[in-house]
């Protein structure tokens, strides 16, 4: 049996030891660059899910659609709920309507679409004229009319205009005034044309709503047009992807490249 050199056992052990920490370098490695890509991936899919996200948005103009008033108080931006129905302008119906239009086109499948300057303009000429031939056929449907309550106030105010403007008549001709004789003789000229006055106060309310249903159109349409144009001529798709190449390449991990390789730290 060959006796085993003192200095050859020394330098065997030393390979051996070296040749395990070598080991365990490349595992350590392994990890980081697993830790790495799916850190990588995790926020490529964040980047994704935040550009594509349009759910802030779709709220904002759902609380808008609804009413809805954006105040500032001592913990922030708050929506507050209307507490004037005149505040109100589309019924449940109408509202549902604008939901569910939102809902069918503003999506990541539109924004990560290829569109040409000319398709985009043919395709918001035809929402609009949808819009406007669904408005026209269920115009009663998608408001929501004053209510009988409104419109009494609004009487009141009106009686108590017209009584006020009564007595200054009568102080400018020298007569007397008698308050309740002049409220009652308002009441009896508006007793028989009662009924008109309160349809002519709905329809004048509900005029003054639809003077502002315009800017409801153009929240929507203008929701609508912003994702056609992040999907022209398919920039959105096209910038998203570069992105995330970018962001792969500075959050890659290279992997440890030693020419001599392991085995050169053997001495022979």
């Amino acid at each position: 049996m060959r006796r085993i050199d003192p200095q050859e056992y020394y330098e065997q052990e030393l390979a051996k030891r070296q040749i395990d920490l070598a080991n365990s370098q490349i595992n350590a490695s392994n990890m980081q660059v697993m830790d790495a890509n799916q850190l990588n991936k995790e926020e490529n899919e964040n980047l994704v899910k935040q550009q594509l996200d349009l759910g802030k948005e779709i709220n904002r103009i759902d609380k808008l659609l609804r009413g809805w008033t954006l105040i500032q108080t001592e913990k922030g931006e708050e929506w507050k709920k209307p507490d004037n129905e005149d505040l109100i302008i589309l019924s449940d119906a109408g509202l549902h309507y604008f939901r569910q239009l939102i809902t069918n086109y503003a999506h990541k499948g539109t924004i990560l679409s290829n569109y040409d300057e000319e398709t985009i303009q043919e395709k918001m000429r035809d929402l609009a004229n949808q819009i406007n031939d669904d408005i026209f056929l269920s115009y009663e449907s998608f408001f929501m009319m004053p209510s009988l309550e409104r419109c009494y106030e609004e009487l009141k105010k009106r009686l108590s205009d017209r009584a006020k403007i009564r007595r200054f008549a009568y102080e400018i001709l020298g007569k007397d005034v008698n308050e309740v004789e002049v409220n009652q003789q308002i009441l009896q000229e508006m007793e028989m044309n009662l009924e008109r006055e309160i349809n002519q106060i709905r329809d004048k309310l509900f005029e003054d709503k639809l003077k502002r249903f315009s800017a409801y159109l153009l929240w929507v349409e203008d929701l609508i047009h912003s994702c056609y144009q992040r999907a022209l001529k398919g920039e959105e798709r096209r910038g998203l992807r570069r992105t995330i190449n970018i962001n792969e390449n500075r959050g890659g991990f290279e992997m440890p490249n030693d020419k001599k390789g392991i085995l050169s730290w053997v001495r022979k």
